[in-house]
């Protein structure tokens, strides 16, 4: 997580409260997934039907991977414009890559699978 430095009361409750929602959001998601796996199993062959359940861990992480798909969808189901791409592109131009340092932490600490 990026560093915010403030002491502004209302920012820190925000905060706590997007990270509350997040977590909740991205239980409800996976619960969904694990839902439709067993759904889609129970309609499929033998052979697919005997493959591995998907686990709680994999699911959050593929959730993890597509969280700015989750969240381009969800502004779309509520009305919003899609964010401007010039604007985009070029702040993930200037930092390709703002994932890398908790990619290697995770590498590190044998968390990446």
């Amino acid at each position: 997580m990026d560093e915010i430095n403030t002491t502004d009361a209302y920012i820190i409750e925000a905060l706590i409260i997007m990270a509350a929602l997040s977590l909740l959001m991205s239980r409800v998601i996976v619960d969904e997934l694990q839902k439709l796996d067993a759904t889609q199993r129970d309609c499929a062959d033998d052979a697919e039907a005997s493959s591995t359940r998907l686990p709680r861990r994999r699911c959050s992480h593929a959730v993890e991977r597509h969280a700015h798909l989750i969240q381009l969808y969800l502004m779309l189901d509520l009305g919003y414009e899609l964010p401007d791409l010039d604007s985009l592109l070029l702040w993930s131009s200037r930092d390709p890559n703002p994932h890398r340092p908790r990619l290697r932490e995770q590498v590190e600490s044998g968390e990446f699978w």
